[in-house]
């Protein structure tokens, strides 16, 4: 039996911190800079935040804000 997969960090729900220009942690794919063997991303401030989030980032934050507002 296969392990389950980690979903894709742009899927999570939403963190405290999280605006429509900036994430907490990486919402990329944060393989990338494993792969250039980088510890840990490298856009992600030492306070966890992200200011440079995905392209797709400001179109996924809405649909996340939208979601919220209609389970409250």
């Amino acid at each position: 039996m296969k392990p389950a997969r980690k979903p894709h960090p742009i899927h999570l729900p939403l963190h405290p911190q999280d605006g429509a220009t900036q994430t907490f942690g990486c919402r990329t794919v944060p393989y990338t800079c494993v792969r250039i063997r980088l510890p840990i991303c490298a856009l992600v401030r030492p306070d966890g935040l992200c200011l440079a989030p995905p392209l797709s980032w400001k179109k996924r934050y809405a649909e996340l804000i939208e979601g919220e507002s209609k389970s409250a």
